[in-house]
């Protein structure tokens, strides 16, 4: 039997696991929402590609965002998830589904866009699987050609390589970016490249 103490305690700690995950959603996503808002100022509307990812890595932006700044994206995937189609069609659910299409394809290979096809490119945690220093050369190419803005993160740095050495790559791969150590608690969780309003 639970005395009232612990499942007062349970209740709290279960309350505040939301707070603590919002925080860092919002956390995450802060300079996402800086580059979307800066793109709908220029722009008027926001379109994106989002080179690896899926629609509920989206979940850390404001639905009433993608409204009020007119947000497209288009996610390009190696795999055959067809997650918007399994959206669309009642497999899966999330509200957002209409803000999104979706294109099997190569992130290091995107030549049936023309350059400056979209607004923004956004990348999280993919530069760092797509294989051997060519592939990578060849996606950031890719990121730097087919918008004016871009952010591209990887994960903690010291995961990878020395951390020094991946600033270096980030600046090799990204020359025309800020560099961005996103830190959690005092720790280094990841490397950030951002051309875009600061």
């Amino acid at each position: 039997m639970m005395s009232l103490r612990s499942e007062t305690k349970k209740n709290t700690n279960e309350q505040s696991l939301p707070t603590i995950n919002s925080w860092f959603k919002r956390r995450r996503a802060k300079h996402l929402i800086e580059l979307l808002t800066h793109c709908h100022q220029q722009f008027g509307c926001v379109d994106v590609l989002d080179i690896g990812g899926h629609v509920r890595d989206w979940d850390v932006i404001p639905f009433e965002l993608f409204d009020a700044l007119n947000i497209h994206v288009t996610l390009i995937n190696d795999d055959d998830s067809w997650e918007v189609s399994q959206l669309k069609n009642g497999q899966l659910t999330n509200d957002k589904s209409q803000y999104f299409n979706e294109i099997k394809g190569d992130g290091c290979q995107l030549e049936y866009f023309s350059d400056y096809s979209f607004h923004l490119v956004y990348s999280n945690s993919t530069i760092e699987h797509v294989g051997n220093w060519p592939k990578m050369q060849s996606m950031a190419a890719e990121i730097r050609r087919l918008a004016p803005y871009y952010l591209v993160k990887s994960p903690k740095p010291e995961m990878l390589v020395d951390p020094k050495i991946a600033t270096s790559v980030h600046e090799i791969l990204f020359p025309d970016s800020t560099q961005i150590s996103d830190r959690v608690l005092f720790m280094e969780n990841a490397l950030i490249s951002m051309k875009g309003s600061l």
